[in-house]
């Protein structure tokens, strides 16, 4: 009888302990189009289908973008953090949420360039840039990452920043390499 109270004042214990070390919830974030030019064209997770893009349009995770020719759109991903999707690209919103006293963005960059600003703020940001064959995660910076395409499905990655420090890992050293900006 002792042995049952036992386990069971154990089993208590240990259901207590793994709810107590629940992940934090996050609140799921929007980014919104601010400035459109040319032919850009958005995918929601609800859109069956490529939609033109419109001013103050709120794309969330999982909706992607791609530009033309000549083409350009902003994104505010958070008072902060600003996305600007540059001509002949097409990038995909994998995350965007806040929590635990930090902003996380994923941006998937298929093909082309995107420029990224991201100024100080009350919360820390944590912002990761995927391409076919990288990550580039920026922290209180600004600059260019480039994805060229290639016919075998993985890419060269051009990186630029203008200030901060951004953290290169090509998916096939698996190491981190710093960048500093200016």
């Amino acid at each position: 009888m002792k042995t049952a109270s036992s386990a069971w004042t154990l089993l208590f214990l240990a259901a207590a302990a793994a709810e107590a070390q629940e992940p934090p919830k996050k609140e799921a974030l929007e980014a919104t189009v601010v400035s459109i030019k040319g032919t850009v064209d958005v995918k929601r997770p609800e859109d069956k289908d490529w939609v033109p893009a419109e001013k103050d349009m709120k794309l969330k995770q999982g909706s992607s973008i791609c530009t033309s020719v000549a083409s350009s759109a902003t994104l505010m991903l958070t008072g902060n953090l600003k996305v600007t999707v540059k001509s002949l690209t097409e990038a995909k919103v994998e995350d965007l949420a806040k929590g635990d006293g930090a902003v996380n963005a994923d941006v998937n960059l298929k093909f082309g360039s995107i420029e990224v600003d991201i100024q100080k703020g009350d919360l820390r940001t944590d912002m990761k840039v995927r391409s076919p064959n990288s990550t580039t995660s920026v922290s209180g910076s600004t600059g260019i990452v480039r994805s060229f395409a290639s016919d075998k499905g993985s890419a060269l990655l051009s990186l630029k920043t203008f200030s901060g420090t951004w953290t290169f890992t090509p998916n096939s050293l698996g190491m981190e390499i710093p960048i500093e900006g200016a």
